[in-house]
């Protein structure tokens, strides 16, 4: 059966304007209809979130998540979402810099979907993107707000 043409709503937090740059000129490489924006720090996403259940803004397919944010890191954001029964079922890329193994774990423990490393080139992010968006806009079915 052919998967149908990716479309979705991507969060990504992250303090690197760079690193939001590069993967939304991936994005743009690529033929899907995925729409991204950005918080740039923890406590953004968490407002942005909030907004979603108060305001009726759009509410995220997928979360790419930065570990390493001022004002709110991303391991205290993945807990606070991932204990919140609105949002524990949003699935969260972690996209980080670290390779570190308790970095790692604790993502996934905390209820992280994948972990993916950022130290790529623009074609390996190119690539990333149409995997996850494929994956996660085709592939499986993704849980509606409560």
């Amino acid at each position: 059966m052919p998967l149908r043409k990716p479309h979705g709503l991507i969060l990504m937090a992250d303090d690197d304007e760079d690193d939001c740059l590069i993967v939304r000129d991936a994005l743009g490489e690529l033929s899907v209809e995925a729409d991204i924006r950005f918080a740039h720090d923890g406590q953004m996403l968490m407002d942005y979130l909030s907004s979603c259940a108060r305001d009726g803004k759009p509410r995220p397919d997928l979360i790419m998540l930065d570990l390493n944010m001022p004002n709110k890191s991303g391991r205290e954001a993945l807990r606070e979402m991932k204990a919140n029964t609105i949002f524990k079922s949003i699935p969260v890329v972690i996209f980080s810099t670290s390779s570190d193994q308790a970095d790692i774990n604790f993502c996934y423990k905390n209820g992280a979907s994948s972990y993916i490393k950022k130290n790529l080139s623009f074609t390996d992010i190119i690539e990333v993107m149409r995997l996850l968006c494929g994956y996660w806009f085709s592939a499986v079915s993704l849980p509606t707000a409560p």
